[in-house]
């Protein structure tokens, strides 16, 4: 055979392969004998390869041939036989289970957030921002776009963030327009938060800046620069920080006493109008104390801490003093006052560096109020009260006290500090609007016992500080999730989830209130009348706190903030109107009992907190402003302009030469008539200011109702007819235009 034609036979003939005979040299390459081809079947059964044995094979680690519905293995040994899912479709199952407990967590964690403290709420929101990695994305069809989290346009949530849309700038709290105080002192009020009465009027400016056929330009500029006091800069405030009471060109004895009957007046005002609210010292060892005083006349013997403190008693009382008009020979006496107590270490730059204890939280705490009272709320109050809360938190004042070396009368006496400066602070921080130094969470200190508390008695909690308390923690929670710069109002601009918050917390400010003991209860008649006006101090404050919260749920719906949202999604107007009637109804009520309070202006001002009284006055007087722009209730009727012009009246008739009064007086006093000016050119009537109620104190003809309480202060007071308010109009624009 040939050489090159030569073939190599596999045996039986089951494959030939060719094989090219050369030189060994040559031999690089071996041809491969192949097999004989398989049978169809038998390549089938070798290719099919159990994907998923049954679940006793896989148990048992046998071969299993997958058979339906049951395998050979299990059929020969009468196993039930049974297949479980698939690894992927076991993950896909696992992955929407934790998909759908992850949303149960992020649902409860957004219902729990209102009850958490600043700190914590930061923290569940930045938790809840983190942009959701999961598969999901990745199950979406090809030709739909994959958005993540991240890329979605938000909103800022800080000052350095950029807006993508300018709708509501002016009124984003996220961030500063203006420089304060940097370079130099040019705001002496510092920063006002967005539930601040003083940003509200000022914003009402602007907006009224926007219709110039009001008034003219030159006159709206002089205006602003002589309401304000201290330029166009810093705008318009009752505040009189731009005025500085600390020094004095009188030589100041600190050991000077006051004659016994003035002195005896100081005390019994205060004792009378802020003790009741404010119980940070102990009323009988006070007094007891500064009649010991008086009869040895020998104040270089006492403490200088305490005589401070007198002092502090005696500048709130001659504050007090000053406001009804009963101390025009020296209108500045309660500075007097004050210095004393500042030269007797009461606020010198020594307290910074002190060890806390229990007098010197008492005198911080009293200066704070003083303070307070003397409109000097950013330049002293506001400081005094965060040192004084330092202080406090620093003794464990927040905490129960189970000493032994303590009696029960001087526990209570830590418990009433406590609850003196948690006052100071949450008053503050409804006229300011800032952020509160407190965290509720942290405190378990029981409630004080009732006023003038007796240490043998029981453990009789005051009604007042607890129904104060959770209307306290009510307010933090309206401020936590509408007003403040991290709240889900902000992140989410959502209207429907800013409706959601109005009604929860208005629910819940209702539950307050209709949990009310009968003495303090001003949602219905009073019962007792004995009991009723033993606690008129704190219910009228209770009253005006309730009324004032609810207007910062509702102001939205007055102010329209919101409103470029509520179009986006077809929110109704419905809920608008009705949260702006709510919000219009407590500031007429604000109105109703501050100004009706029975009495003249000075029995009047021994009734209600008159320390903070312009703050509620303020408040109400910029909601009904708003309300005859907008007019998104209804109709403005007569009413409200009746309550205008009787706030503006009710500042004009106070006796006293108070500064920070009459800057409101004339304030509001302008902004009423271009106020009324707009609406009368934009509606064509002009006898819109003739439109008033001659019941405007208790119900009009569109249905403004009062609750009940302001009913009663109206009907103990002095009722305001239709001649009254048409002279009142009549002296308002001759004295003014």
């Amino acid at each position: 055979m040939d050489p090159e034609e030569g073939y190599l036979a596999t045996v039986g003939g089951a494959a030939s392969v060719v094989a090219e005979v050369a030189p060994l040299s040559e031999r690089a390459k071996v041809p491969i004998p192949r097999g004989r081809a398989l049978s169809s079947r038998a390549a089938e059964r070798k290719n099919k390869r159990a994907s998923h044995a049954c679940e006793p094979c896989r148990q048992r680690k046998t071969k299993c041939d997958v058979r339906r519905p049951v395998c050979t293995h299990c059929a020969d040994y009468k196993i039930n036989c049974y297949y479980g899912e698939g690894k992927r479709e076991m993950a896909r199952k696992r992955l929407q289970e934790l998909e759908a407990r992850t949303e149960a967590y992020e649902k409860l964690l957004k219902e729990l957030l209102p009850g958490l403290d600043s700190a914590a709420q930061v923290t569940v929101q930045d938790a809840l921002k983190v942009p959701r990695t999961t598969s999901g994305a990745a199950r979406k069809s090809p030709r739909e776009p994959v958005i993540q989290e991240s890329q979605r346009p938000a909103r800022p949530l800080s000052s350095d963030s950029e807006s993508s849309d300018d709708r509501d700038s002016d009124d984003d709290p996220d961030h500063l327009a203006e420089d304060i105080n940097t370079l130099s002192i040019n705001n002496p009020i510092g920063y006002m938060g967005k539930s601040s009465e003083v940003l509200w009027i000022n914003l009402l400016k602007e907006e009224i800046r926007s219709y110039p056929d009001g008034i003219p330009v030159e006159k709206s500029d002089q205006l602003e620069r002589s309401a304000s006091g201290q330029g166009e800069e810093a705008g318009w405030t009752y505040h009189l920080d731009d005025i500085d009471i600390s020094f004095s060109d009188k030589q100041i004895d600190a050991y000077a006493l006051p004659p016994k009957d003035l002195a005896d007046s100081l005390v019994n005002i205060y004792f009378e109008t802020v003790h009741p609210l404010f119980p940070i010292i102990y009323k009988g060892l006070f007094k007891h104390q500064f009649e010991v005083l008086y009869q040895t006349r020998d104040p270089a013997k006492v403490a200088r801490k305490w005589l401070a403190i007198m002092n502090l008693v005696f500048a709130i009382g001659a504050r007090h003093l000053s406001m009804i008009g009963e101390d025009e020979a020296d209108v500045w006496q309660h500075v007097t006052f004050f210095l004393r107590a500042r030269l007797l270490g009461a606020l010198d730059g020594g307290l910074v560096f002190e060890i806390a204890t229990l007098q010197n939280v008492q005198a911080m705490g009293l200066t704070g109020m003083y303070l307070l009272a003397s409109k000097q709320t950013n330049r002293y109050s506001w400081n005094v009260a965060g040192l004084a809360i330092r202080h406090a938190y620093g003794m464990g004042l927040h905490l129960r006290t189970v000493a032994s070396t303590l009696d029960a009368g001087q526990k209570e006496l830590r418990v009433r500090v406590w609850y003196s400066i948690c006052y100071l602070e949450a008053t503050l921080g409804l006229i300011t609007g800032r952020p509160s130094a407190l965290q509720a969470h942290q405190s378990n200190a029981p409630l004080p016992r009732s006023k003038d508390f007796d240490p043998e008695s029981g453990p009789a909690q005051d009604a007042y500080f607890t129904a104060l308390t959770k209307l306290s923690s009510i307010a933090s929670e309206v401020l936590s999730q509408l007003y403040s710069t991290r709240s889900r109002l902000v992140m989410q601009k959502s209207w429907e989830h800013l409706q959601e918050t109005m009604e929860r917390t208005d629910r819940r400010l209702e539950r307050w209130k209709s949990k009310l003991i009968p003495s303090l209860s001003f949602g219905a008649a009073p019962g007792n009348i004995d009991n009723y006006n033993n606690f008129m101090s704190q219910r009228v404050d209770l009253a005006l706190r309730y009324h004032n919260i609810r207007i910062l749920i509702f102001r939205p719906c007055v102010c329209q903030l919101e409103l470029g949202v509520a179009r986006e999604i077809g929110f109704s107007q419905e809920f608008n109107r009705w949260g702006a009637r709510t919000c219009v109804s407590s500031a007429r009520n604000i109105v109703s009992i501050i100004t009706n309070t029975s009495g003249d202006k000075r029995e009047q001002l021994m009734k209600i907190p008159w320390w903070c009284m312009l703050h509620y006055l303020v408040a109400a007087e910029a909601i009904l402003l708003l309300e005859t722009i907008h007019q998104r209730a209804s109709k403005v009727d007569g009413g409200i302009f009746g309550d205008m012009y009787q706030v503006v009246k009710w500042l004009h008739e106070i006796p006293g030469n108070d500064m920070a009064s009459r800057r409101t007086h004339e304030q509001l006093s302008k902004l009423l008539e271009r106020v009324l000016s707009i609406v009368e050119r934009e509606t064509g009537d002009s006898g819109v200011r003739g439109n008033k109620s001659e019941e405007s104190g208790q119900k009009d003809k569109t249905g403004w109702l009062r609750d009940d309480f302001a009913l009663h202060m109206a009907e103990q007071g002095h009722m305001r007819s239709g001649d009254d308010l048409w002279d009142l109009e009549r002296n308002f624009e001759m004295q003014y235009f």
